[in-house]
């Protein structure tokens, strides 16, 4: 019981740790630290994500988001209606729809 108290106590502690070791190695692999990033290095990746993107990208996207989300929403509404119908019949021992 001791222990689970002080894992509950302490549970912040390796994050924490792990956070620091990690925010620590970080600049050891950078390549260039001297360097600033200018707009220009960002210009070729703006340009291709410009090229990319359209109102019909957008627009089907959205709507491929709007459908799944309405498919999650049914199923979740007939998981639920599933269970609670079988549930019914455990308790009262007859099925009824």
């Amino acid at each position: 019981m001791k222990l689970k108290n002080a894992l509950r106590k302490y549970r912040a502690l390796p994050v924490a740790t792990g956070l620091m070791s990690v925010a620590m190695c970080v600049p050891a692999f950078a390549a260039d630290a001297s360097g600033s990033v200018t707009a220009a290095d960002w210009a070729p990746v703006i340009t291709n994500l410009t090229a990319q993107i359209s109102v019909s990208t957008i627009i089907a996207a959205l709507a491929t988001f709007m459908a799944a989300g309405i498919g999650l929403v049914f199923m979740w509404w007939g998981l639920r209606k599933a269970v609670r119908t079988i549930m019914a019949a455990f308790r009262k021992g007859k099925l009824s729809v």
